[in-house]
């Protein structure tokens, strides 16, 4: 792997986990209980750096 490459998924990752840590703060800020706003901010970390994976819910098969 070349090193902008490299220095180009660092960006993303950066970026995606500043903004995941910020729709936590944002929820806890708007009442959301912990677990649901980490559960929130979560999803939202894989959806972008995992896009082809699918996010099950317990109980969906």
């Amino acid at each position: 792997m070349n090193q902008t490459l490299i220095e180009q998924r660092g960006v993303a990752a950066l970026t995606f986990a500043r903004i995941a840590g910020a729709l936590y703060v944002e929820a806890i800020g708007a009442g959301v209980p912990h677990d649901l706003a980490k559960e929130m901010a979560t999803d939202y970390w894989v959806k972008e750096v995992h896009p082809s994976a699918a996010v099950l819910e317990e109980g969906d098969e």
